[in-house]
């Protein structure tokens, strides 16, 4: 980065160390009725009684392995791996400790207000993470070193953003050696490009596909894109497109599951919901539907074992609904009133539960007058038929992410 702003943020990164350091603190969070079976660990990202955005471990059978810390991840989505925590903004990347909260180091770039973060790729003992492109600069792939957090080496991923002002960011996947990520050319032309994990050197570029996004899947050894109007599948040998399908549908925002022989897409546009499924070797399309969930907000979706799980929310009450995938006929419908508009926007699903997260009440609903109280924020463990199984309240306002750990086995809300 530019030498003279090093100091500034030596001086900056210091500061916030240390402040972090001592902000870490233990939490008596109550747990009530612990999970059968389970030996579960919640980091949550919420807002506490206090208002501050913190982020916090709670643990379902011994409270006093809780801690609570600030958080500087602006609100984004965080990952669990390998004994820490990741979580950032559209500027930097942090790691914590998962087992006391304390912060390890911090990797920051430039970035003058554009793109997300998004969540990074891992490999033994490095880290891979991307930033978005923007007026100043353009979008890069850095492989960082897992526990220092220096830079290893770099790769340029767009030639298009800082001469023509649009931004462009792709997320990172690790397949066996190689990190892999879209990429886009001076004329906006866009490919798969593999690079050797070690020292960044190319490998294989796959041939040019303006339909791509920037957004990428892997699955079962394949590369898929399907959050745009195409779905496409591509090999991670040599980069060889393997099908290509429109969709014929193009929303907000997509969320891809798979199965052993199906994709599920669930595109997404303000309150309609398409779900779009695919046959995994081929990419025909076996069936679309539209869910109808009349007056509701669609919220999020999950899937696993031949069932769609769709969140939505109104009128102050949080709704999950199981589908059967094969022919959209409901099985059943749970729900949870009065809470907070921010109540899940997925559920977690593992191999003994369904998670979602419920708010507090609040005073978006004029007609629902409650007084705040931030123990009424709560994980919700339901089964497999939707019958509420037990709770465990994580005492905030409302939770912005979270990661479930079970046994040593992460969950977190799958899809994009």
């Amino acid at each position: 980065m530019n030498s003279k702003f090093a100091p500034l943020f030596k001086a900056y990164f210091l500061l916030f160390s240390v402040v972090l350091f001592f902000s870490c603190r233990k939490s008596s969070t109550p747990v009530l009725n612990n999970p059968v079976g389970s030996n579960g660990v919640f980091y949550i990202q919420c807002i506490n009684p206090a208002g501050a955005n913190v982020l916090k471990k709670i643990d379902t059978h011994d409270t006093n392995a809780n801690w609570e810390v600030l958080d500087y991840s602006s609100g984004q989505s965080f990952s669990y791996d390998s004994g820490h925590i990741y979580g950032g903004s559209y500027s930097s990347l942090s790691s914590y400790d998962a087992s006391t909260g304390i912060y390890d180091w911090n990797f920051y770039w430039l970035n003058v207000y554009n793109g997300n973060y998004i969540q990074p790729a891992f490999k033994d003992s490095l880290v891979f993470c991307t930033k978005a492109s923007d007026f100043w600069d353009f979008s890069y792939l850095f492989c960082v070193n897992r526990n220092t957090g220096g830079m290893k080496w770099r790769n340029q991923l767009d030639s298009a953003g800082a001469i023509r002002s649009s931004s462009f960011q792709s997320n990172p996947i690790v397949v066996n050696n190689d990190v892999i990520a879209t990429t886009r050319s001076y004329n906006n032309d866009l490919r798969i490009v593999c690079f050797d994990i070690l020292r960044g050197q190319k490998i294989w570029a796959s041939a040019i596909n303006n339909t791509l996004s920037s957004m990428i899947k892997i699955d079962d050894g394949k590369i898929y894109s399907t959050t745009g109007r195409y779905a496409s599948c591509y090999s991670t040998v040599d980069g060889s497109l393997l099908w290509q399908t429109d969709t014929r549908s193009s929303y907000n925002s997509t969320l891809t599951f798979f199965d052993q022989t199906k994709i599920v897409v669930s595109k997404d546009s303000g309150n309609t919901n398409t779900i779009i499924i695919l046959d995994k070797s081929s990419g025909s399309i076996i069936n679309s539907f539209t869910p109808n969930i009349p007056g509701e907000y669609y919220r999020g979706t999950a899937y696993a074992n031949n069932t769609l799980y769709l969140s939505s929310f109104f009128d102050s009450a949080y709704e999950l609904r199981a589908y059967n995938i094969n022919d959209m006929t409901q099985k059943w419908k749970y729900t949870f009133a009065p809470c907070g508009w921010f109540s899940s926007l997925a559920s977690i699903i593992t191999d003994k539960y369904l998670i979602v997260s419920v708010d507090l009440p609040t005073v978006y609903n004029p007609a629902i007058s409650i007084p705040d109280d931030s123990s009424q924020a709560k994980m919700l463990f339901l089964d497999f038929s939707g019958k509420l199984v037990t709770q465990v309240p994580y005492v905030g306002y409302y939770t912005r992410g979270f990661v479930y750990l079970d046994n040593g086995v992460p969950y977190k809300i799958e899809g994009y």
